[in-house]
C-alpha cells in the first residue's frame, strides 16, 4: 500500500512544494557522492543558505584577498542588495573573461551553493587557483534575492528573469545585464535547477515515469548563434562538461521540457530564444551555456550530488576556458566580423525520437518514443539580408537604454544623415488576449520599402560590425518573437511605419 501511494504522491509533485522520492530511486541512480561541501546549506540539516547566511560566508572568503572582490550591482524589487563576487588576479596579458549567474529562480538553491563551493575552492585549493593565472572570473551568485528568499520560482512582482532577459522589465535583470555589459564577458553559464516529475510524464508509463538525467544542458540552436562558436561549444567545451560529469557518475542529456498540445505530449528539445540566458548571451557572442540540475520538487534529497554536479559543471567551463583561451579569441573575433543572413523566424518539425525516462514502478530506465521538437532541426522561415546598420528616431531613445544594457554599442547622429536602406511598414497586427510576464504579446506582419532614409540629428546607430550585433537583429527586426515588438515595448498599428529601419550601405 505504501508504495502505490508514494506513486500517487510523485504524480501529484507539480502541485506540492515538495514530495518524497522512492529511497530505492535515491539508491540506484541519485546516491550522494562522498564529498564534503563546507557550504552554509550543508550546516542546516533542514533548510537552505539564506541570502545573509551566503553573502557573510563570501565576504569571508574575500577578507584579505586582494584580487577577491565582493560588491553590490542593484537591487531587487523589494529593495534587497544584489552582489557580485570578483576573482581577478593583475597580469601583463589579457584574460577569458567567464561569469557564473545563480538564482535566477528562486526556488532553485544548487547553483548558489555551487558558487559558494567554487569560490572557496579557487582560493584554498593551490591546482584550481592557478587557473585564475589565465581566466578572471565573476559570480553572481544569488540574482533572484527576493524569489530566494520565499523559495518561488518568480519574483517579487510576479516575473520569470528567465523569461525577461530580453524585454528588460525587472529591476533584478537590469542589475545583472549592466553588470555583464560591464565586465564584457567571453564565457557565461546560468545556473538553474529542473523539476524531474511532471504530470505530463504521469502518462508515459503505469504509474508514470520521470526524468532520469543528473543534468541537462540547454545551450543555443539559434541560427543566427555564429558558426565559429557554436562549432568550438560543440568540440571542446560540451564534451569536456559531458565527460567530467561522466567520470564521476553523474549522468546527463540535452535540456528539454514537455508542454500538451490537443491532448499529446510533445518534447522540446534545446533553445533558440533570446529571452533565456542561453540565447540572450550566445547572441552576444560568448560560449553560454544554462545547466538544469535535477532538483525541484525533491526537497533536500540528493542535495550533496546535485551541488557536487554543478561545482564540476563550473569547473569544466573553468578549465576549458583556460585550455583553449586563444581558439576562444579567435572565433570570437570570427563571429564578430559575420556578414550572415539574419534568420528572422524558423519552424521546428515534429519527430519521433526514443527519450531516456525512468519507469517509477519499475525502478528502471526506459526509452519511450515519442514526439519531439528539437531546436538544432530548425528551418529558417523569415530571413533577410545582413544590413550595415539599424538606426531608430530620436523619439524611442527608451529601447537605446535597453539596447545599451544589453552590450549593444548605440553612436547618436550629430547632423541629419540621407542613406540607402528599408523602412518597415506594419501590413498586419494583433495582440494576445493573454498576458505573458506581465504584458500582452504583439504579433506583426511587415513589407520593406527599399529607398532613400532621411534621418535627423540625433537618431541612433547601431553598426552590425559590433559583437552584439546578432542581439540587436533579436530585438529590432519586428516579426522577432522576442523583440521589442513582441514584448509590446514598441506597440504598432496596422498600415504604421515603424521608427526602426534598416541602412544597407555603410555610413
Amino acid at each position: 500500500m505504501s508504495r502505490y501511494l508514494t506513486l500517487i504522491l510523485l504524480v501529484g509533485i507539480p502541485f506540492a512544494t515538495v514530495a518524497q522520492q522512492p529511497r530505492a530511486m535515491t539508491e540506484k541512480f541519485f546516491p550522494d557522492p562522498d564529498v564534503t561541501i563546507p557550504t552554509p546549506s550543508f550546516q542546516n540539516k533542514r533548510g537552505y543558505a539564506s541570502h545573509g547566511d551566503v553573502i557573510a560566508f563570501l565576504g569571508a572568503l574575500a577578507g584579505g584577498q586582494p584580487h577577491v572582490t565582493l560588491s553590490v550591482i542593484g537591487k531587487s524589487a523589494r529593495g534587497k542588495e544584489i552582489h557580485a563576487i570578483t576573482l581577478r588576479r593583475q597580469g601583463d596579458r589579457p584574460k577569458t573573461r567567464v561569469l557564473f549567474i545563480a538564482r535566477v529562480h528562486g526556488d532553485e538553491p544548487a547553483g548558489t551553493e555551487a558558487m559558494m563551493n567554487i569560490v572557496h575552492r579557487l582560493i584554498n585549493n593551490p591546482a584550481e587557483a592557478a587557473l585564475l593565472e589565465k581566466i578572471d572570473l565573476a559570480i553572481i551568485p544569488f540574482l533572484n534575492v527576493d524569489g530566494g528568499t520565499e523559495m518561488t520560482r518568480e519574483t517579487r512582482a510576479e516575473l520569470d528573469l528567465n523569461r525577461d532577459m530580453t524585454k528588460l522589465q525587472a529591476p533584478e535583470n537590469v542589475a545583472l545585464q549592466a553588470f555583464a555589459t560591464a565586465f564584457n564577458p567571453d564565457v557565461v553559464a546560468d545556473f538553474h535547477e529542473y523539476r524531474p516529475f511532471r504530470v505530463d510524464y504521469s502518462r508515459l508509463a503505469t504509474f508514470g515515469a520521470c526524468a532520469h538525467a543528473d543534468a541537462m544542458l540547454l545551450y543555443s540552436d539559434n541560427p543566427n548563434y555564429p558558426r565559429p562558436l557554436k562549432r568550438l561549444l560543440g568540440e571542446k567545451f560540451l564534451p569536456a562538461i559531458r565527460d567530467t560529469l561522466a567520470s564521476a557518475g553523474i549522468t546527463s542529456c540535452k535540456y528539454f521540457t514537455s508542454r500538451k498540445e490537443a491532448g499529446e505530449i510533445i518534447l522540446n528539445i534545446g533553445g533558440l530564444s533570446p529571452r533565456s540566458s542561453s540565447t540572450s548571451f550566445a547572441l552576444r557572442n560568448t560560449i553560454s551555456i544554462l545547466l538544469e540540475i535535477r532538483g525541484i520538487g525533491i526537497g533536500k534529497t540528493s542535495f550533496t550530488r546535485r551541488v557536487h554536479a554543478s561545482t564540476l559543471v563550473a569547473l569544466a567551463l573553468l578549465e576549458s576556458a583556460a585550455k583553449h583561451a586563444e581558439a576562444l579569441g579567435e572565433a570570437i573575433e570570427e563571429a564578430n566580423s559575420t556578414t550572415d543572413d539574419i534568420v528572422i523566424t524558423v519552424t521546428r518539425p515534429t519527430l519521433p525520437r526514443p527519450v531516456p525516462f525512468i519507469d517509477i514502478e519499475k525502478n528502471q530506465l526506459v526509452n519511450i518514443t515519442m514526439p519531439t521538437r528539437d531546436a538544432a532541426d530548425c528551418k529558417p522561415a523569415i530571413v533577410r539580408k545582413r544590413p550595415a546598420a539599424y538606426a531608430i528616431l530620436p523619439s524611442r531613445a527608451d529601447l537605446v537604454a535597453k539596447l545599451e544594457l544589453l552590450g549593444i554599442t548605440v553612436r547618436r547622429l550629430e547632423a541629419p544623415l540621407t542613406c540607402r536602406g528599408e523602412t518597415y511598414r506594419v501590413t498586419a497586427c494583433r495582440r494576445d488576449d493573454v498576458k505573458f510576464e506581465g504584458i500582452y504579446p504583439q504579433h506583426v506582419t511587415v513589407e520593406t520599402i527599399e529607398g532613400d532614409i532621411a534621418l535627423p540629428a540625433g537618431a541612433f546607430i547601431i553598426t552590425t560590425a559590433q559583437r552584439a550585433a546578432n542581439l540587436a537583429a533579436a530585438l529590432l527586426e519586428p516579426e522577432a518573437e522576442n523583440g521589442f515588438i513582441a514584448y509590446d515595448l514598441l506597440r504598432v498599428a496596422e498600415g504604421e511605419q515603424l521608427p526602426v529601419v534598416r541602412i544597407t550601405e555603410n555610413i
